[in-house]
Formats: C-alpha cells, structure tokens, sequence
C-alpha cells in the first residue's frame, strides 16, 4: 500500500507553449484522480525534489536512476537506468561498429529474433545508416520508414521509397543525434493501425489495459496524429485482459505486449505505468506484419481514462471500457464529450475522458 503523505507533480518550464500548458493541465487532473484513488492530499505542481517531501510523484517522463532505488510506491510512472531504455534505438540490432554504453545487443536480438518488434537496424552513425538502409532493401525488398528515435506522435519519422530519398533524409539529421540517441531504419507498413498495450500499479493493485488509437493525419503536415483512443482495463495481469479482449488483432497485441514486457526486465526497470504501441499493417506485398513500435513510461494520451475507470472500480467490479479524444477544434461541444471528464480545456485542445461500461 502506498506510503507517502501527498501527491504532487512537475512539468519542465523548457517545454514551449502550447504544449507546457496542456501538459500542466492534463497531469494535474491526473494527479487529482490519483489523489483520491490512493486517499492522500493533492498537493499540485511543485519545482524541487519530491523524495525529500515524502511525496508521491507524477511524472511527465521518464526518470533516470540508479538500479532499485525507486520502486513502483514512489511515483506514478516508470524509472530505467538509461533513457535509451525507452527509446527506439533499443527494438533492433545495430548496424554500427560501435553502440552507446547502455545499448543492449541481446535485447535487441531476443526482441528482434521472436518476432515482438517490426524488421529494422538502429545505426549511430550516418554512414553505417545508408549502409543499413542498402542492406535492408536488399533483404526485403520493401519501402522503408526512417525514425528519430525519442520523438513521439508520428514526429521525427519519414517514408522513403529509395536510396536517393534515404540519403537525403539521414543527411538532414545531426551527428549528435546519431551518437547519442542512434536512428531507426525500419519497415514501412501500409494501413497502419495503432494497438497500445500496458500496466498500471497504483495503491498495491495491478491494472492492465489495451487501446485501440484513433488516427487523423495532421494537416500541418500530414503525420499520424493521435486523437485518442477506445480503452478497456481490468484489475488483473496481461492474462486477465486477453481474457477479455474481442478480436484476434487484440489477442495478438496483448500477447506480444505480455512477452515484451517480459523480455524488458532484463533492464530492472521500476514502472508503475507503463505501456507498448503495437503497430499493424501491410507490407507491400499485402501481408499483415505487426510489431512493439514504442514504450511510454509517463502520463501518456490514454491515462485520462484510465484513472477515470480505476476510479469507479471497487472489490466486486474489476472491468471497464471507457473512451478519451482529443478535440482539436473544441469551439463547440461535441456528443463524444457530454458526461465525460475534461482534462484539458483550452481555446486549442480539448481532452476528455468517457466511461462506458462498468463490470
């Protein structure tokens, strides 16, 4: 059970307007809902250190710590040793002479050689990039799609069709951001169709979860853009939630989710909160591929409704369903919005937050 005395959270004043301002929001309404999950004092957002306050603590990313000094009572989130350890670099095998320190060449090699993650390379350098880019079109013979690897939400990545238009997107990319972080050279799925799968322990209870994302493009410049999502969650383990999973498409991301996050103690991470895109979708000769794409260890898109749902469940209700969407031109009140919780609510974005069913 939980120990700590309040619940308090921080944002980096380094992130820009909007987004500082929708992550303000949308976290402390998350951290109010812990709040009362657990039964202690929503102390709000703060700017020094919450170990030494005793405070339970609600991250806006994940933390970096050494092994074991974090466990999953002390914040809501996820803590690893390095942050390659969420990013992308670490779902497949490097194609570089040389590797960061923390990279992890079994990892990437169990990952990779049982199926959980899509075929790519991770390069660290810009040379060893084109040479994996000429490798894996060799090999597979199909278009390619070039990854930064610590952006999110369809950001920092680019279809490419051949080795003209590989080159000159690695050579728009920093050195530093291929030493420090590396770049993914991965397969290009056609109708792609995103699958979260993850866990959350709050208060000693487990909750493990799936989403199914919903996709627009951005017309700003025409990437995947999340609006939210469908969400089911049962108080249980990834057993639980296959369970009670509808499709074969749902039964493949939980099981590829469960054996990832199995494979992902290899790095003795403390999480509390943590999830796994799936991505599916068609390679260019119309089969279906599927594979874990990304980790997110922090307040992410779907938690509104995640703690919207733990909320109302209780020792005899143990499933629900619920929905969150992002509004992103909320002038008028949309159907999806009536009876639900606002998360943000801003001239810009509007999240919220709908429970469906209770069981």
């Amino acid at each position: 059970m939980n120990t700590k005395e309040k619940i308090a959270y921080q944002v980096s004043t380094k992130i820009p307007e909007p987004y500082y301002s929708y992550v303000r929001e949308r976290n402390g309404n998350v951290s109010v809902g812990l709040a009362r999950i657990i039964g202690i004092p929503y102390l709000g957002l703060i700017t020094d250190d919450p170990a030494k306050n005793n405070l339970y603590h609600v991250l806006a990313r994940t933390i970096t710590r050494q092994p074991r000094t974090l466990n999953e009572q002390d914040f809501y989130g996820l803590g690893v040793e390095s942050q390659i350890h969420v990013g992308k670099a670490m779902l497949h095998p490097n194609y570089s002479h040389s590797a960061p320190s923390f990279y992890s060449a079994e990892f990437a090699r169990y990952v990779t050689e049982n199926e959980l993650v899509l075929p790519g390379y991770t390069a660290f350098t810009k040379e060893s990039a084109v040479d994996a880019y000429d490798d894996f079109a060799h090999k597979y013979q199909y278009n390619v799609r070039i990854k930064l690897t610590n952006e999110s939400d369809g950001n920092g990545q680019i279809a490419v069709n051949d080795r003209t238009e590989a080159s000159r997107a690695l050579r728009g990319f920093s050195d530093d951001e291929f030493v420090n972080n590396g770049v993914v050279i991965e397969h290009n799925l056609n109708e792609p169709v995103t699958i979260s799968a993850g866990l959350v322990y709050v208060d000693g209870q487990t909750y493990c979860f799936l989403a199914r994302q919903k996709d627009d493009k951005a017309p700003e410049d025409g990437r995947n853009r999340y609006r939210g999502a469908s969400v089911m969650l049962v108080r249980g383990n990834f057993k639980d939630l296959s369970d009670r999973t509808r499709d074969s498409v749902e039964q493949v991301a939980v099981k590829k989710v469960h054996a990832f996050y199995k494979a992902y103690s290899y790095f003795d991470p403390s999480a509390s909160r943590i999830s796994f895109d799936v991505l599916f979708g068609l390679n260019d000769r119309g089969s279906m591929l599927s594979g874990v794409t990304d980790i997110t260890g922090r307040v992410g898109g779907t938690d509104p409704i995640l703690i919207e749902i733990i909320k109302r469940l209780n020792r005899d209700l143990t499933f629900g369903t619920g929905e969150v969407n992002l509004n992103y031109e909320p002038q008028e009140l949309q159907p999806y919005e009536e009876n639900a919780a606002l998360y943000i609510n801003q001239p810009s974005l509007r999240i919220s937050a709908r429970v469906n069913k209770i069981l």
